[in-house]
């Protein structure tokens, strides 16, 4: 009954934080102190750490090094060679099918908070993380680092068959993840865990070969740092045609508090208006000089009411209303008297 009160995993979860903290110059007495464990246990790889201990601490690490990606950049590295846990598997393991029972098995013999499942579907194949509700809380950071971990090893055993449109993640916080990992599709979900669809096929792939931690590159943090000016656009792009996308919207889909958002932005000398303006300007020129879309679907698409607002907004930004410039762009005489 204990066990299932206070799970523990072993330390050695928490190492790739740990080597990111030493490489950000967190000295180790720190590092253990939010751990909770005497300095000396932190190469102990016997040593156990209660769950909702170590979930704090990957969020603690992420926010200390001040990289909301760091989680899935270090999942990346591991999947690489970067963890010695897992070196064994990685390079005994002849196929990728192999890998997935191995890690499956290792979980349920080990018991504890979470376990690896993997299913059939026919030509797909699904891994899943399944986490016990037991309490549990603040696991997306290490969610992060699992979608990191096993997307790269799938991308490395298919190599040129990978494709990320022929996968789906699901996920508790896709901001977490640089777009370089996640997969095509991602489905944001309350539940803690993450599942991987895939193609059935790559389950017979083998398994790539993997160095050492010796022969990986140092962890480069300021690589994985999120443009947030770039997130922003995506996500205003992405939701243009919503009219009442807000800044509050997007700062929840980004994973940010408004305020920081906006701090974010000014940083970086904008604003959300500006680049909300910026892209209808763009994509509104876009779409009258190279598509056959009427004026009143352009407007939609740029998430205007009507077609009036839209004109008079163009109008103020070109100096003519679409349908002139529209004309203009395909060397059309343009009508003396034209509001449209």
């Amino acid at each position: 009954m204990g066990n299932r009160l206070a799970p523990t995993l072993s330390i050695t979860v928490a190492h790739p934080f740990v080597d990111a903290l030493f490489a950000h110059g967190v000295l180790r007495e720190e590092v253990a102190e939010h751990l909770g464990v005497p300095v000396e246990a932190l190469n102990d790889q016997a040593f156990r750490v209660p769950a909702n201990t170590l979930y704090r601490f990957c969020r603690w690490s992420v926010e200390k090094v001040g990289d909301p990606y760091l989680a899935a950049r270090l999942g990346q590295r591991m999947a690489n060679g970067g963890w010695a846990p897992v070196l064994t598997l990685l390079r005994e393991s002849k196929s990728l099918i192999a890998f997935l029972t191995s890690i499956s098995n290792l979980t349920e013999r080990h018991g504890g908070p979470l376990a690896y499942r993997l299913e059939a579907e026919g030509p797909n194949a699904l891994w899943k993380l399944v986490r016990a509700d037991i309490g549990v809380y603040e696991a997306e950071y290490a969610d992060a680092t699992a979608v990191g971990f096993f997307t790269e090893i799938l991308r490395r055993a298919a190599g040129t068959d990978w494709d990320h449109a022929g996968i789906t993640a699901i996920t508790t916080n896709a901001s977490l993840i640089p777009r370089d990992i996640l997969p095509g599709t991602c489905v944001l979900t309350g539940v803690s865990g993450i599942a991987i669809r895939f193609p059935s096929a790559w389950l017979a792939y083998p398994m790539p070969a993997v160095g050492t931690r010796d022969e990986l590159h140092p962890i480069d943090l300021e690589h994985s740092l999120p443009d947030t000016v770039g997130s922003v656009c995506v996500l205003i792009e992405r939701h243009l045609s919503d009219e009442n996308l807000t800044i509050d919207k997007v700062a929840s889909l980004i994973g940010m508090t408004r305020w920081h958002l906006q701090s974010a932005l000014s940083e970086a000398g904008t604003n959300f208006a500006a680049l909300k303006t910026e892209l209808r300007i763009k994509l509104a020129k876009e779409a009258l000089t190279s598509s056959e879309a009427g004026i009143s679907e352009v407007a939609t698409s740029l998430g205007y009411s009507n077609v009036s607002n839209f004109s008079r907004a163009f109008r103020d930004w070109t100096g003519v209303s679409p349908r002139q410039f529209r004309n203009a762009g395909r060397g059309e005489p343009a009508p003396g008297a034209d509001s449209s």
